[in-house]
């Protein structure tokens, strides 16, 4: 994921009312045959997560609404994530049979701790974006904030 040289950071958001709900399982489900799920994650996902890790630039990632599945992988895969306090992040893989995925098990480890990380993957349950504020091990590269101070900030 080269960067202009004149670019100082990249942001990534989503339009409307949420963030990014994930792949499309139940589009998958109509197809003729089982979808591989392992090459889509290699050709589409992982590659962006691994972008923006690479890039010599800052990657700030403006959340509005929910964020599921990988969504919600590469979001905190950014290394700023500015939150809209009602956005929640929902780590929905176990609900579905599958292990979280495009580093989401590496990098909930790294900003919450492990006890927390091993419990939001394996209970499934929202994670509010003030409380991941607060769980933040570095409250300066995660922040809630108002909806509108989002939006206009994007």
């Amino acid at each position: 994921m080269p960067a202009a040289d004149d670019c100082r950071a990249a942001l990534i958001t989503g339009a409307g009312r949420g963030f990014c709900a994930g792949q499309d399982l139940a589009a998958r489900a109509l197809a003729d045959q089982t979808p591989d799920l392992s090459a889509s994650l290699e050709a589409h996902y992982n590659p962006l997560v691994r972008g923006i890790r690479a890039l010599r630039k800052p990657v700030i990632c403006a959340v509005n609404g929910r964020v599921a599945g990988a969504g919600a992988s590469i979001a905190i895969a950014c290394h700023i994530v500015l939150a809209a306090r009602s956005a929640k992040f929902i780590p929905s893989s176990v609900r579905i049979s599958l292990i979280p995925d495009s580093g989401g098990t590496l990098f909930p480890p790294r900003f919450i701790g492990d006890a927390r990380a091993r419990a939001l993957m394996l209970l499934a349950e929202p994670l509010p974006a003030e409380t991941a504020t607060e769980w933040a091990s570095s409250g300066r590269w995660w922040t809630a904030l108002s909806y509108s101070i989002l939006i206009r900030g994007s």
